[in-house]
């Protein structure tokens, strides 16, 4: 299908995974991809290459059998915003649901995912490759990407302070920050050729008190 020239212009890709109890609930994990002036190379953009690599996420073993699919939505969407920065940009977001115990996905899914958000970032070339190096700075991006990856959770504006000092651990920066709340947000910053490629964020409500009269 031709794609007119308006549809084909993108400024920005963003590929989310949320790990969460159920979809439309807050999800304990979520995995951000974030590319800037992607170099598309003169080709309109097509979702399908993406979202052909998101696959694997889905299924709970190799064998992919029926009973091995994970219980999951996908939401692909393509927009412009003409307030403030003028600018298109496309967004996937897929929200996987995770029974494990304490909502805690293991090791190896974690390397999957980051190793398909590399996949993804290989495929589409990036012309802004401003690298974010100071703590200040690692700061100020882990807030907004929080913010982004929290948005239907959090209000809008809503303040996040840093409770855990930002370091540089082998190459990748940590930190946590917590809301009014008390919601805890661990964030790790992933570099690839000295840029931030991906966060991964690690949500920690704050209990609940139990309602009722006590037992």
């Amino acid at each position: 299908m031709d794609i007119p020239a308006e549809f084909s212009r993108l400024d920005e890709i963003n590929v989310r995974v949320a790990y969460g109890e159920q979809p439309g609930t807050a999800p304990q994990e979520v995995f951000d991809l974030v590319l800037s002036a992607p170099d598309l190379g003169g080709r309109p953009w097509d979702d399908d290459d993406f979202v052909a690599e998101l696959e694997p996420l889905v299924w709970a073993s190799k064998k992919r059998s029926l009973y091995d699919r994970k219980s999951y939505t996908l939401d692909v969407k393509k927009g412009h915003g003409s307030w403030g920065a003028d600018g298109a940009a496309a967004e996937i977001v897929l929200y996987i649901a995770n029974h494990a115990a304490g909502g805690l996905i293991d090791a190896g899914t974690v390397a999957l995912v980051l190793k398909v958000l590399r996949t993804l970032r290989a495929k589409v070339g990036e012309t802004n490759t401003a690298s974010t190096q100071t703590p200040d700075e690692i700061a100020e991006f882990a807030t907004w990407r929080i913010q982004v990856a929290f948005r239907d959770w959090l209000e809008p504006g809503t303040a996040l302070t840093l409770v855990e000092e930002i370091r540089d651990v082998g190459g990748m920066w940590t930190g946590a920050f917590a809301d009014a709340e008390g919601n805890r947000y661990a964030i790790e910053v992933h570099f690839l050729e000295g840029v931030p490629y991906a966060t991964r964020v690690t949500r920690r409500a704050t209990p609940r008190p139990r309602s009722g009269r006590p037992q």
